[in-house]
């Protein structure tokens, strides 16, 4: 894991690399963006679970998410995007420079956006350092966007659409596998 003397984000915020900023949180456009404005929301405090947050981190994280799409709204994206180019951080980041200069959607409003975290190696963090995407969408930028933020495991994005159903699969459970099963029927569920 990282800390925060080698974390990529904290030293980048430190740096001057901020677009912005709300409260305990840093703005910065992402340096891999998906599409042009993909900004990123991170804490100013080194935090590497959504558990870690205090208390003012907890009551301002709506506000800087919010605060976050009108800072991307008030910048000239091509300018952006034409000195991550020119002064990339990496040939990867230069290529996404590139990329984000080439979009069709460079000069429009984006129609929404999605919000995503990534907590944990499984779900796809790679900076141990927490933190919001911030993803404006673009009409028509994907045939059927229905579903958002489910298209992360291909194929279940779109819920409208069944696919066939799964294969029976044949389960056998191991002997802690069993003594887990039996704890958790003994388990009386929390009170609302």
């Amino acid at each position: 894991m990282e800390h925060a003397n080698r974390c990529v984000f904290c030293e980048l915020c430190r740096t001057g690399a901020a677009t912005g900023q709300h409260g305990p949180f840093w703005m910065m456009f992402d340096r891999h963006p998906v599409v042009p404005g993909h900004t990123l929301v991170i804490p100013k405090r080194h935090v590497m679970f959504l558990a870690d947050f205090n208390d003012e981190e907890r009551s301002t994280l709506t506000a800087a998410l919010e605060h976050a799409v009108l800072d991307l709204r008030q910048h000239n994206l091509r300018r952006i995007y034409e000195e991550y180019w020119q002064n990339p951080v990496s040939p990867t980041a230069a290529w996404f420079a590139r990329r984000a200069l080439d979009h069709p959607s460079l000069h429009t409003k984006p129609a929404g956006y999605n919000y995503g975290l990534n907590e944990g190696d499984a779900a796809g963090q790679t900076v141990d350092h927490l933190h919001w995407h911030v993803i404006p969408r673009y009409a028509g930028d994907m045939p059927d966007p229905r579903g958002g933020v489910r298209h992360v495991i291909p194929g279940m994005g779109n819920y409208k659409l069944l696919p066939p159903p799964p294969e029976p699969v044949e389960v056998t459970a191991d002997e802690g596998m069993e003594e887990d099963l039996r704890e958790s029927r003994d388990m009386t569920p929390p009170r609302q």
